[in-house]
């Protein structure tokens, strides 16, 4: 209120919203078969907390391979409290470790929470593609001239593979 001393006065009604930053859940990440071999996907899971203020959540993660960011995805928006964001097998090899980073922020006022790390996950090694065999039926009498044959066999890791064979009489 102004009041000026001469019957003249004025004044403005002021709203203040004060707004409370979202909590940052912990985010947990594991790898879709538990395992943590080169030829799964990673999931970074966490569960969106309820904002004390009522306000929209969006969260920001980012997916960290051996300390340097590879991707980061921005204002994701998510309709469900539990969230699983993938990092597919394609982006991952043997010996890595990874992390994932989230914030969580609310709209309109885009205040976030605080960064939380996800667990370390180092990859392993996978096991290569079952090995294609040509073999004689069963009971067949061989000699030394018989042939056996290994078919084509690969290995998602690029390790040089070794064949050995095993003959019983």
């Amino acid at each position: 209120i102004v009041d000026d001393n001469q019957a003249n006065t004025s004044s403005d009604v002021w709203f203040f919203t004060i707004n409370t930053p979202p909590t940052t859940p912990s985010i947990v990440l594991n790898s879709t078969d538990g395992y943590n071999l080169t030829n799964v996907s990673l999931i970074a899971e966490f569960t969106l907390i309820d904002d004390s203020d009522s306000n929209d959540l969006v969260y920001n993660i980012s997916w960290i391979k051996n300390n340097v960011v590879q991707f980061s995805f921005e204002n994701v928006s998510n309709t469900s409290m539990l969230v699983n964001e993938e990092l597919t097998k394609e982006n991952t090899t043997n010996g890595e470790t990874w992390i994932a980073n989230l914030t969580v922020c609310d709209i309109p006022y885009y205040e976030c929470g605080s960064l939380v790390s996800s667990n370390e996950l180092t990859i392993l090694n996978a096991e290569p593609d079952p090995v294609s065999l040509n073999l004689p039926d069963n009971n067949t009498y061989i000699t030394n001239n018989t042939i056996f044959s290994v078919g084509n066999t690969t290995d998602i890791d690029n390790d040089n593979l070794f064949y050995y064979w095993e003959i019983d009489n």
